[in-house]
């Protein structure tokens, strides 16, 4: 049962039950969201159990004045950010005096943040590399860069991102992340010399964004096989020393992902409960990792829910969804989604409150009908979307394609 846009329950033959919340699963004990949300306490956990963090203390937007005294006695360049902040939004990196910190600060108050404190920490010096960790092992790493372009010598900074807009819509991941060019773009720009209609040489690369997280125009790439063993190893225990913790993202700020973490000033600036995983799935370079697969397993084995042996080709499903319906509108427009998605069978308008049917066909595609029935049309909102296999079949191959979503 789809209860919302990313939340859905579904139940084995037995009725033993297994949930998500976006990737927030049975591995995810309620204790470890607030500890990773806050990024302060997430250092003290991690420091506790000797693994590198960045040295940073938290202020309030009034203290600005101990901000700048802090940031001094770290050095230049800092990073300030949001204490409690997601998605790489209003993060503010390369901060290199106090002009530029007071900047930040009124940055980071200004967005969708700006409620709770604020964070200034060293700046490590490297590139930032997200290990997707799952109990006991790393199942994926991508290499996340700040977004940049490359000047030909001919082309304005604006229009290289233009081109850089469309090779993201090319991504399945990246095609609702479009590049945004704002007051923070252009005081990027700025600090480096460059305004949008400046022509970069050729060659040359411009920033044009403060982080490298891919929602605010950050860039990834697969790099697993390329990363040694020892930062594999200090994600793992990582993700362990976060009480009720058994799967998340490890943000590492690694130089040379080559060499042993004790080589170098490597350090894990942050540690996310619920991260996306459809980076993962869709790297902008570099092969897909099946991480969707293996979370659904693992959180399966922990709420002792059965899976069947192997996926089947086809599915053939009961669909009740109750929301509100005020004529044939939705169950037409619902109906013609399943004929585009190859999805046989259809549902009608039972009550105002009420529309029932059944489908069959490929699981993926029916599970992506689940989650268009669930976000429905605008006047005829929906509340939940229930899909029962027929004939007594366990419900987990629907289960696994709409983790998927």
């Amino acid at each position: 049962m789809r209860t919302a846009a990313a939340d859905f329950v579904a139940w084995d033959t037995e009725g033993r039950s297994l949930a998500f919340s976006r990737t927030g699963s049975s591995l995810t004990q309620r204790v470890a969201g607030p500890i990773t949300k806050n990024k302060h306490s997430t250092r003290l956990v991690l420091q506790r159990a000797g693994i590198p963090v960045p040295k940073g203390r938290s202020f309030r937007f009034s203290d600005l004045l101990w901000a700048e005294e802090y940031a001094e006695s770290l050095g230049y360049p800092v990073v300030v950010k949001p204490l409690n902040g997601m998605e790489g939004k209003g993060v503010v990196t390369d901060v290199m005096s106090k002009a530029q910190l007071e900047w930040a600060f009124s940055h980071v108050e200004e967005s969708a943040y700006g409620g709770g404190d604020i964070l200034v920490e060293e700046q490590i010096r490297g590139e930032a590399y997200r290990f997707l960790v799952i109990r006991d092992r790393v199942v994926s790493v991508l290499y996340k860069r700040r977004g940049r372009i490359v000047g030909d010598g001919s082309k304005s900074v604006g229009a290289l991102i233009e081109e850089k807009q469309a090779f993201r819509r090319a991504n399945p991941h990246l095609l609702s992340r479009p590049l945004k060019v704002t007051e923070a773009t252009n005081q990027l720009l700025s600090q480096q010399g460059y305004g949008l209609e400046s022509v970069p040489a050729e060659g040359e690369e411009v920033l044009i964004t403060y982080s490298s997280n891919t929602h605010q125009g950050g860039e990834h790439a697969q790099v697993i096989s390329q990363v040694h063993s020892s930062y594999l190893e200090a994600s793992v225990e990582a993700v362990k020393a976060i009480p009720g913790l058994k799967f998340a993202g490890v943000d590492f700020l690694i130089e040379d992902p080559t060499q042993p973490i004790e080589t170098q000033g490597a350090a894990i600036c942050e540690v996310n409960s619920v991260p996306g995983a459809d980076t993962h799935e869709y790297p902008l370079i570099g092969e897909p990792r099946p991480v969707i697969s293996e979370l659904l397993l693992h959180s399966a084995s922990e709420s002792g829910v059965r899976l069947r042996n192997s996926p089947a080709t086809d599915v053939d499903v009961d669909v009740e969804i109750v929301g509100r319906f005020k004529d044939q509108t939705y169950v037409e427009w619902l109906n013609e989604k399943a004929k585009s998605l190859g999805v046989t069978g259809e549902v009608a308008r039972i009550t105002s409150t009420r529309a029932s049917g059944a489908w069959f066909g490929s699981p993926h595609m029916v599970s992506i009908l689940v989650s268009f029935a669930h976000l429905g049309l605008r006047g005829s909102p929906v509340k939940s979307v229930g899909v029962a296999h027929r004939g007594g079949t366990s419900t987990s191959v629907t289960t696994t394609e709409a983790a998927e979503l």
